[in-house]
């Protein structure tokens, strides 16, 4: 194939998903169809999942459901973003799958906007952190009442 322009390239007709695009994964050249961008670009890629055995900081290498699978109390720091600078909109889910209550921590000047503690009521609960701001989050879920 010769070089050519991709603006020179007569325009494709309606995709049928099993076309062929060139991406670079992991700094490797792959090949993907079309219905795997399609998956991607709808949400139903599927979720990637992070487990974590300790008290830990969020980073942005972390997938987008946290499982804190700890037997103790531990917290789940958010970074400032002059640290780790997250896309604003990112979501991240954190579920306590051990019976360690889990606790989220605002990082040096980080504000977590919540109606309830920053703590997960218990085993099993969820909660979600979505990113508002540069430094701001919101915090929504299954949390201890705020009393």
């Amino acid at each position: 194939m010769s070089d050519t322009k991709v603006t020179a390239l007569p325009a494709a007709t309606e995709l049928s998903g099993s076309e062929s695009f060139h991406v670079v994964q992991a700094g490797e050249s792959r090949r993907a169809t079309a219905a795997q961008l399609a998956r991607l670009a709808s949400g139903n890629a599927g979720v990637s999942i992070t487990t974590k055995s300790a008290s830990a900081t969020l980073s942005l290498t972390d997938g987008a459901w946290l499982e804190m699978d700890v037997a103790t109390a531990n917290s789940l720091t958010i970074p400032p973003n002059s640290s780790v600078a997250f896309p604003v909109g990112t979501v991240r889910n954190v579920h306590q799958r051990g019976v360690g209550q889990t606790t989220i921590v605002a990082g040096a000047g980080v504000i977590v906007r919540t109606d309830e503690t920053l703590k997960l009521r218990k085993q099993w609960a969820t909660a979600v952190l979505v990113k508002r701001g540069a430094d701001e989050w919101v915090l929504a879920g299954s949390l201890e009442a705020a009393s």
